[in-house]
């Protein structure tokens, strides 16, 4: 049981949150959605703990929808039928981080590239992950400057690249070419690049 001033500042909380949202005009989130159907999931002890692709001990779950929303994606992103992998995360920070972590374990000795367009929770996950990087120049459009990405990874060439290309950036929507990027390490000398790309 919550206290009467307990409820009073959810109370409070609800009517703050509700105003803003009045006002919101959307970005980043949309605001035609609703959850009506799903309010009733509120009352369970949901966790998709583990690997999707296991059965787990846990049985509260939604892992076959789970494994849906990755196959939507594999499907959409033209992976070859049984061999992909992934997992629904909490959003965006934890997706990148988690691309920067699989690059990491790929190339122990690697060195991060970004460009400044790039969205900030990239920059935070590679000092969470302890990732030696570099901040690439973009252009005006919010595109990765692939003339200071060779450049940039010309200084070690003998240093695997992880590299965060974008499919549009946050505020300018900027688009990074892959192939692109790959002939510009290639240029530099890079041999090894793992890539990572984020929607932001």
């Amino acid at each position: 049981m919550l206290s009467t001033q307990d409820e009073a500042r959810l109370d409070a909380l609800y009517d703050s949150m509700k105003r803003a949202n009045d006002n919101f005009l959307g970005y980043p989130f949309a605001k035609n959605f609703d959850y009506s159907a799903l309010w009733r999931f509120m009352d369970l002890t949901g966790n998709n703990v583990g690997d999707p692709f296991d059965e787990g001990i846990y049985r509260v779950d939604s892992r076959e929808f789970e494994r849906d929303v990755v196959e939507f994606f594999a499907t959409h992103f033209r992976a070859p039928v049984d061999d992909y992998w992934g997992y629904v995360t909490t959003g965006g920070t934890e997706g990148n981080t988690f691309g920067l972590y699989l690059g990491r374990e790929l190339y122990p000795n690697g060195v991060a590239y970004f460009s400044r367009d790039t969205h900030y929770s990239v920059s935070k996950g590679v000092r969470l992950l302890k990732l030696p990087y570099a901040i690439v120049r973009s252009d005006a459009h919010g595109q990765i400057d692939y003339e200071d990405l060779k450049r940039q990874a010309s200084a070690h060439p003998w240093q695997p690249a992880i590299v965060v290309a974008n499919i549009g950036t946050t505020m300018k929507e900027g688009r990074d070419d892959v192939g692109k990027i790959k002939a510009a390490l290639a240029e530099a000398g890079v041999r090894d690049v793992y890539v990572h790309s984020d929607a932001a």
